[in-house]
């Protein structure tokens, strides 16, 4: 997927979630390490991060971003 191709970036914060997402239609395009909030408590992981392509019928014009 080139970045003129995507509509929405989103984090998962699991590895459950990101899987969830890729069923979904979603492409994982990268893992990085980083910090998040798990029930209040301060953790350090993997955090995917994922897009979604726009139709081939509308190109991106802004990318919108989802954190969770």
């Amino acid at each position: 997927m080139r970045l003129g191709d995507v509509r929405t970036l989103q984090e998962a914060p699991s590895a459950q979630h990101a899987e969830e997402l890729i069923k979904a239609g979603w492409t994982l395009v990268a893992i990085v390490s980083g910090e998040r909030y798990e029930s209040g408590q301060k953790a350090q992981g993997p955090i995917y991060v994922l897009a979604q392509a726009a139709p081939e019928s509308e190109p991106a014009k802004d990318i919108n971003f989802n954190w969770v």
